[in-house]
């Protein structure tokens, strides 16, 4: 794994130091020049942090270091290192002073440090050159697929696309996700690297082209459900603290949920989502408020999206939009199937009126009785009580399953 240092800019070499430091371990990060977007004259910015060192007795001491970046084109002058762990000296407070460099540093100004710490225990002076910062970003993806990700193997780019989601809501960008889908047969995966990619592809509408959750098998398909309902209070409340929306994730479970229903038998989801602490490390159960809180929104907006979806071509309902019957099934639906997909009519309903005088499209109910995707799907219902659950889950597995085999046979 080679990376070229020398074609980031000051700024960017600046901002992957603070990267690095992140990944290795460091608490309290700060610039200490004025923060992040201000840089010193020379190109070079001072960062701070605390690393947590434990020692031979398991015993836990908190140092502070001082790390001086420097951004050259060119071997590092022994006067400028001089001049820096001089100045690095003077700070009582500093633990560790280190010098963060793209380029080189002489093996005579290598000596002098060696020297200079003989006589000053304090601070401990620690140099990081080319080859070193190259060291250590080897055993940081996270940070290799933020500044190099040519430089990463596939199996390095998956675990650096879940590492940037789960450590900071980091979408994969949709070269990383078409490059990810070309070869998902030859990863090896699990919940915590599916969810990120689907989260991701789901809000650009792409799992009606890459369709992750008919190549994935169920276990992992019911996994990921669990892992993304389970964690989605924690999630959504980190984006909205950074000022984030997040409709991405809903929608991503939306579509896990989904799949479920098409793969899956409807007890066993319906067993997944009421004994979630099962399927779980966790030694109690989600208290019931928990998960309908999690679940409410999820089914309600997926029986808006069918009954969207699904009335655009039934005679059973009429609207104020032009229906394009002429494209057979609605273009939400390909994604339930392995057959090519077809382009979006960009068709939305505004207003529906519905009949129960007139045959379903799906034959999902008999003539004379209402379409069960008109049902509201309120928030004082409870659908961790089972037979409510299975009530809603019920209809949506029904035209899911319907929708994808008419798809299919055409």
């Amino acid at each position: 794994m080679e990376f070229d240092l020398n074609r980031l800019t000051p700024d960017e070499f600046e901002k992957l130091a603070f990267y690095l430091l992140d990944d290795m371990g460091f608490k309290n990060l700060e610039w200490r020049k004025g923060g992040e977007g201000v840089s010193a004259t020379d190109g070079g910015r001072d960062l701070a942090g605390k690393y947590a060192k434990m020692e031979p007795d398991d015993s836990i001491v908190i140092e502070n270091w001082w790390v001086e970046v420097k951004h050259r084109s060119d071997t590092l002058k022994k006067a400028t290192v001089q001049s820096i762990v001089l100045n690095a000296t003077g700070r009582k407070e500093v633990d560790v002073f280190a010098i963060f460099t793209n380029n080189t540093i002489s093996n005579s100004t290598l000596d002098w440090v060696k020297e200079f710490q003989d006589t000053h225990a304090k601070p401990r002076i620690v140099i990081w050159q080319k080859h070193d910062v190259e060291r250590i970003l080897r055993k940081c993806p996270r940070t290799v697929g933020a500044f190099f990700p040519e430089s990463l193997s596939l199996p390095e780019k998956l675990e650096s696309i879940q590492e940037r989601f789960w450590n900071n809501l980091s979408y994969p960008t949709i070269n990383e996700i078409e490059h990810i889908w070309a070869n998902f047969h030859s990863l090896t995966w699990d919940s915590a690297k599916l969810l990120p990619l689907i989260v991701a592809d789901t809000a650009i509408d792409g799992v009606n082209i890459r369709k992750w959750g008919m190549v994935a098998d169920d276990e992992l398909i019911a996994e990921t459900l669990i892992l993304g309902l389970l964690n989605f209070p924690f999630l959504a409340i980190r984006y909205q603290k950074q000022g984030q929306k997040y409709t991405g994730l809903q929608q991503g479970l939306e579509y896990l949920l989904q799949i479920a229903l098409l793969r899956l038998d409807l007890d066993k989801v319906l067993d997944l989502l009421v004994n979630m602490h099962e399927y779980t490390s966790s030694p109690t159960p989600f208290p019931p408020e928990f998960k309908n809180l999690v679940l409410n929104p999820i089914v309600h907006n997926i029986y808006n999206t069918l009954l969207r979806s699904c009335t655009q071509d039934c005679e059973r309902f009429g609207s104020d939009w032009a229906i394009k019957k002429e494209q057979g099934e609605s273009f939400y639906f390909h994604r339930f199937s392995n057959n090519s997909t077809k382009e979006d009519d960009d068709t939305e309903p505004f207003v529906i009126i519905s009949t129960n005088t007139k045959k379903c499209k799906i034959d999902l109910v008999a003539i004379g009785i209402d379409c069960p995707l008109t049902d509201d799907v309120d928030e004082n219902q409870n659908l961790m009580d089972e037979a409510v659950l299975k009530k809603f889950l019920s209809p949506i597995q029904s035209v899911i399953k319907k929708r994808a085999q008419n798809i299919q046979s055409s």
